[in-house]
């Protein structure tokens, strides 16, 4: 089709799997395996097809257990950041901290 991976996704799958990976999977077209993705840390689990939903059942639910504040802090802090130096990051969950404290209010 001629495209590339949109909306960052050629910085964030190199930060993901390293540029050389990166570089296979989109300039050489490549197809990997399930295995392969979770070897590359593309995936954090493989599960046979028909244990997938029950999985994710329980991945929702131990999210769902976990406290809303946390989680959004978290989320912020990760979606937030611009670079990936310790100072950025810190500066992520400052911002994310404050909003949230605002937002509370």
């Amino acid at each position: 089709m001629g495209l590339i991976p949109a909306a960052g996704g050629t910085q964030r799958l190199s930060q993901v799997v390293g540029i050389g990976r990166a570089k296979e999977l989109m300039l050489g077209g490549g197809i990997w395996s399930a295995e392969d993705a979770l070897r590359f840390g593309l995936v954090s689990e493989v599960v046979p097809s028909d244990t997938l939903l029950a999985c994710a059942q329980k991945w929702g639910e131990r999210i769902g257990q976990r406290d809303p504040l946390a989680l959004r802090l978290a989320k912020r802090a990760i979606d937030f950041r611009t670079s990936y130096n310790l100072e950025s990051g810190m500066e992520a969950v400052t911002e994310a901290l404050l909003y949230e404290l605002k937002e509370r209010k």
